[in-house]
């Protein structure tokens, strides 16, 4: 079994999360990658979807975050390089959202045959607040959720390199 496997066998048991029909509801904390200027814009004035992919380029309909902290440090990583700013991860308290399970996305998605068209779906039930982009061992993408319901997004902190800047909520 290799690392990467091994590594989401372990966070997710830590998680603590249970199954609801084919949805999660996580009982920790997601993890978002990004700049300290970027993280004082979110803490200032909440996520917002038009400038989500402004980092990597690639533009989804939701926050990307991951269920580790070690990705999202390596997200921050990268976008402080690209953007000549510190690095910063902005915590989300996970336990009020409602995600649609990776195996759940997997089954549409290859039901439908595009991304795309699967996170669409998922989307359009309003049931789910987002989605788990992985499923078990195969498909596993940096462990990274998109969270499509922004306003169900509570921060807890945003850390930087330097310090920690506590916010709402902690």
């Amino acid at each position: 079994m290799n690392k990467r496997v091994q590594t989401l066998k372990r966070a997710l048991a830590g998680l603590g999360h249970q199954k609801k029909s084919q949805s999660i509801r996580y009982l920790r904390y997601l993890y978002h990658g990004t700049t300290a200027d970027r993280a004082k814009e979110i803490l200032a004035r909440g996520f917002d979807i038009s400038k989500s992919g402004e980092k990597s380029g690639a533009p989804l309909p939701g926050i990307s975050a991951s269920i580790e902290e070690e990705v999202a440090k390596d997200h921050a990583e990268w976008a402080g390089k690209k953007f000549g700013s510190t690095p910063a991860v902005v915590v989300i308290d996970g336990s009020n959202l409602n995600l649609a399970s990776g195996k759940e996305f997997h089954r549409v998605w290859d039901k439908m045959g595009s991304f795309e068209e699967a996170i669409g779906w998922i989307k359009s039930d309003k049931e789910f607040d987002g989605v788990e982009l992985w499923s078990g061992e195969e498909g596993i993408e940096e462990y990274e959720v998109l969270i499509f319901n922004i306003d169900k997004i509570k921060i807890v902190r945003v850390e930087t390199r330097l310090d920690d800047v506590e916010n709402q909520g902690e």
